[in-house]
C-alpha cells in the first residue's frame, strides 16, 4: 500500500493493527510475570490467546485491501477474553491479596469486549470511527483502574526477557525483507548488484539496531517498578519502528524493481525514518541520562531523518547506524548479556 503511494492510509492502518497486537501482548506479558502458574487453566488461557492472535493475523490482509475489520476485531476480542479468563482464574486462586485487582481486570476486559462488538455491529461510519478510539482509551486506562486496588507483583528478569525476545522477533521479521532482496539479487543466473547492495545494507541495519538495543540490556535489569513503566510503554516506539524497518526494506525492493509508485527518496525514507524513531525510542527508555552517551542516539536519529535528501540511496543510513554502534562501543562499557 505504501509502495502504491497510499502513504497516509498505510501508516494509519499499520498503526491500528500494531497497537492492537502490542497491547494484547504487553497485558498478557505483565499478567504472566505476576501469576503464571503453568497449570492447566493457564495453558488453556494461553492457547485461547494464541488462537485469537492467529485470527487477527489472518484478517490483516483483508483489512489492508478492503478495510474489513471483522477478522482482526474478532481475533482481538478472543485474545482479550482469553486474558479475562486468566484474571478470573487468578481471582479465584488468590483468596485475599490481589483478588480485588484481578476481579477489576477480568470484569473490565469483559465489559470492553462487549463494547467493541456492540460498536462494530450497531454503529456505522463515521460514528463508528469516532467511538472506537474511545473504547481503545478505555483499554489503556484499565490497568490504572485495576492496579489502584492493589498493584500486582512483577518479576524483573521475566519482563526483561519477554521484551528482549519480542524485540528479536520484530527485528527478525526485517530479515525476511533481506531474504527477498537476496532472491532478487540472483535471478535467472545473473547477479543484479543494486539488490546485492540492498540486501547487505538491510542486514547491517538490522544488526546495528539489534546491537544498540542489547548494549543497554544491563540497565533494564536494574529498573525499579516506577522506572519500568516508562521502559515498558516506551517499547511501543521500538517495536513499531523495528517492524516498519522491515516493511521499508520490502518497499525498497519494489522501488529497485520499478514496481513501486513512489520516488526513490520516499523508498529510503521508509527505512530511514523508522530507524531514526527506533534510536529515539531507545534513547527515551535508557541512555538519555548517561553523560558520555546522551547525545549519540539523538544525533544519529537527526542525521537519519536527513538521509532521504542525500545521494547514494540507502547507504548513508548504513553508515550512520554503524557509526552509532562504534560511538556507543567506544564510550560505554560493554553490557551485552545473553538473553
Amino acid at each position: 500500500m505504501y509502495a502504491e503511494g497510499h502513504i497516509l492510509e498505510a501508516i494509519i492502518k499499520f498503526t491500528v493493527i500494531f497497537i492492537s497486537i502490542w497491547w494484547a501482548w504487553v497485558n498478557f506479558t505483565w499478567y504472566a510475570s505476576a501469576f503464571d502458574s503453568d497449570d492447566t487453566a493457564h495453558r488453556i488461557g494461553t492457547m485461547v490467546i494464541m488462537g485469537g492472535a492467529m485470527i487477527l493475523a489472518a484478517g490483516v490482509p483483508g483489512y489492508f485491501e478492503n478495510e474489513s475489520m471483522i477478522l482482526p476485531l474478532t481475533g482481538y476480542v478472543v485474545m482479550r477474553l482469553g486474558l479475562a479468563f486468566l484474571w478470573w482464574r487468578a481471582a479465584i486462586a488468590d483468596d485475599h491479596e490481589w483478588r480485588g485487582t484481578a476481579i477489576r481486570y477480568g470484569l473490565g476486559l469483559v465489559v470492553l469486549q462487549i463494547m467493541w462488538v456492540s460498536a462494530a455491529l450497531l454503529l456505522d461510519p463515521p460514528i463508528l470511527f469516532g467511538v472506537l478510539p474511545l473504547i481503545m482509551l478505555g483499554e489503556f486506562l484499565l490497568p490504572t483502574f485495576a492496579e489502584a486496588k492493589k498493584p500486582t507483583p512483577w518479576h524483573r528478569h521475566h519482563i526483561v526477557e519477554r521484551y528482549n525476545l519480542l524485540n528479536i522477533i520484530v527485528l527478525g521479521e526485517s530479515l525476511l525483507a533481506v531474504g527477498i532482496a537476496i532472491q532478487a539479487a540472483y535471478h535467472g543466473g545473473h547477479i543484479y548488484w543494486p539488490f546485492v547492495g540492498l540486501a547487505a545494507s538491510g542486514l547491517i541495519i538490522v544488526c546495528a539496531l539489534w546491537w544498540l538495543y542489547f548494549a543497554e540490556n544491563e540497565k533494564a535489569l536494574q529498573l525499579n517498578k516506577k522506572a519500568s513503566i516508562v521502559w515498558a510503554y516506551g517499547h511501543i516506539i521500538l517495536f513499531a519502528s523495528g517492524a516498519t524497518v522491515g516493511a521499508g526494506l520490502a518497499v525498497m525492493v519494489e522501488v529497485l524493481e520499478h514496481k513501486a509508485h513512489i520516488s526513490s527518496q520516499l523508498g529510503v525514507a521508509s527505512v530511514a525514518i523508522p530507524a531514526a524513531l527506533y534510536l529515539l525510542g531507545l534513547w527515551f527508555i535508557h541512555p538519555r541520562f548517561d553523560a558520555e552517551q546522551r547525545f549519540i542516539l539523538p544525533l544519529a536519529a537527526v542525521l537519519l531523518f536527513a538521509t532521504p535528501f542525500l545521494p547514494f540511496g540507502i547507504y548513508p543510513v548504513v553508515v550512520i547506524l554503524v557509526l552509532a554502534v562504534v560511538a556507543k562501543s567506544l564510550t560505554g562499557k560493554p553490557t551485552m548479556q545473553e538473553t
